[in-house]
């Protein structure tokens, strides 16, 4: 009798693969799991692209900082610096790390990441549409979760008004 592979018991109490894309819009508490910086293959755009996470659900969203044009995105550097400042960060203190991976065509490629990002906690209000298969999300700001105030709540020193208000919606 031959062994087709190794029996190991571990495998029976693991926890599988549950966690599903985001499909509701709302106010979700994440992990940042991963965060690297993309760069468009038509144009001069880049983005911050982070990978969020809760137990039961995941995405992905870019933060596109520069247009194809190479000019400024203005929202995206808002919303970039908002969740910089409650994750106590500065951006021209990020360490880049670039490590070698496979993208989805199997093809390996060099991927610039943001290590300090990576396992840091943040709240989010998100907006997913869904068009078919395609699932969009567009984060609306982000938050303190012990306060539940935003950047902008907490600097002007006002009651926590833009979660509740998400909430309700």
């Amino acid at each position: 009798m031959m062994n087709l592979w190794n029996a190991n018991a571990e495998d029976l109490t693991k926890k599988t693969g549950t966690k599903e894309r985001f499909q509701n819009s709302g106010i979700y508490e994440v992990k940042i799991k991963e965060a690297f910086i993309s760069d468009s293959t038509k144009s001069q755009a880049k983005a911050i692209t982070i990978v969020l996470e809760t137990e039961e659900n995941y995405g992905r969203v870019n933060f596109w900082f520069l247009k194809g044009d190479g000019t400024e995105n203005e929202f995206a550097r808002t919303t970039l610096n908002r969740m910089m400042y409650l994750l106590k960060l500065k951006a021209d203190k990020l360490k880049i790390e670039s490590k070698k991976i496979k993208n989805y065509k199997g093809e390996e490629i060099e991927r610039a990441f943001l290590p300090e990002l990576e396992g840091k906690n943040i709240g989010v209000i998100l907006n997913v549409k869904i068009d078919g298969d395609q699932i969009n999300f567009d984060v609306k700001d982000f938050f303190d979760i012990k306060s539940k105030k935003t950047s902008d709540e907490i600097l002007n020193k006002t009651e926590a008004y833009t979660v509740e208000f998400f909430t309700k919606k």
